[in-house]
């Protein structure tokens, strides 16, 4: 049996139906390609690695046995359990998963903190911060992993832009009183909310934005950000510092950098921002530069495959 650098698991594994195979039925019936766990991430790191040479891998969404160098586990628990087994059998030397297996790292019995596991791949370093709060026993063995973004697809068309995008998440009440902020500077807010809305939808709206102002609570690394930055829009992001619940210290923007936008914490923080204009900015010029698909997937490869 062929031996592979890197073989990707998503979730349950099926014998005799590899990924190939999935395309082609896909590609037959008109569908989208089908990913599994978390798209964004997965899309992310297997369309990365198609842009990268040097590299034997295969995303085995529904492979059976398999042998690698290293067995990535990106989502459910289903696929760490299935690295774990083929590294107890010798058929992989290093098993490494994340960033998509639990929210907190003492769910699934810890397992996270099975000794077969080399590293543990999160998206930001609040989440690094949290697991290892959660299962000490991680600590050494975490490493902060980002997905990337497809640049080329979520890229501005260059039209005039004219509107305040509002993007929305779990925060209904908190998003409407940003609205009124929103037009009191002279804009009329484009509302998104998260969970309804189709990527296609998404992308249209940023580009007719200025600027995306952004109400919600803890990201972990926040891939609708990326996305916005693509597009060349910048982002104001209303702080969230700890999970009021837990009193865990997170971000509600880990990427968020002065070329990408800013933060605010008061209505006049944000119209501030709003009336100081988005000359200051390069959001698309930072995604180029740090998190395209082939970013993720080289820094993926530096991880799984040590020299």
């Amino acid at each position: 049996m062929k031996r592979h650098d890197l073989v990707i698991l998503t979730g349950k594994q099926r014998p005799f139906l590899n990924d190939l195979w999935l395309q082609v039925r896909e590609k037959l019936r008109g569908e989208e390609r089908r990913y599994g766990g978390h798209r964004g991430v997965t899309r992310s790191l297997v369309e990365g690695l198609q842009q990268i040479s040097g590299v034997d891998w295969l995303y085995a969404r529904r492979y059976g046995r398999l042998r690698a160098k290293t067995v990535h586990a990106v989502a459910d628990a289903r696929s760490v359990r299935t690295g774990i087994a083929a590294k107890r059998n010798g058929l992989c030397d290093r098993l490494i998963v994340g960033p998509n297996i639990v929210v907190r790292a003492f769910e699934e019995d810890s397992v996270l903190a099975s000794p077969e596991i080399d590293m543990v791949l999160v998206p930001s370093r609040w989440v690094k911060a949290a697991y290892e709060a959660d299962e000490p026993r991680l600590i050494g063995r975490i490493a902060v992993w980002p997905a990337g973004v497809d640049a080329d697809h979520w890229a501005p068309t260059g039209g005039p832009r004219r509107n305040v995008l509002l993007y929305e998440k779990r925060q209904p009440e908190a998003a409407e009183e940003a609205a009124e902020v929103v037009r009191s500077a002279g804009f009329e807010p484009v509302t998104i909310r998260y969970g309804h809305y189709q990527p296609e939808e998404f992308k249209r709206a940023l580009d007719h934005a200025i600027v995306c102002v952004v109400v919600g609570q803890s990201e972990s690394q926040g891939l609708a950000l990326a996305e916005a930055w693509s597009m060349d829009v910048p982002t104001f992001v209303r702080r969230f510092d700890v999970i009021p619940e837990e009193g865990t210290p997170c971000s509600a923007a880990p990427y968020l950098t002065p070329s990408t936008g800013a933060f605010w914490s008061s209505n006049d923080d944000l119209k501030r921002l709003l009336t100081r204009g988005t000359d200051a900015y390069a959001p698309r010029d930072w995604v180029l530069a740090n998190n395209t698909d082939r970013h993720a997937a080289e820094a993926l490869v530096r991880i799984a495959l040590p020299a």
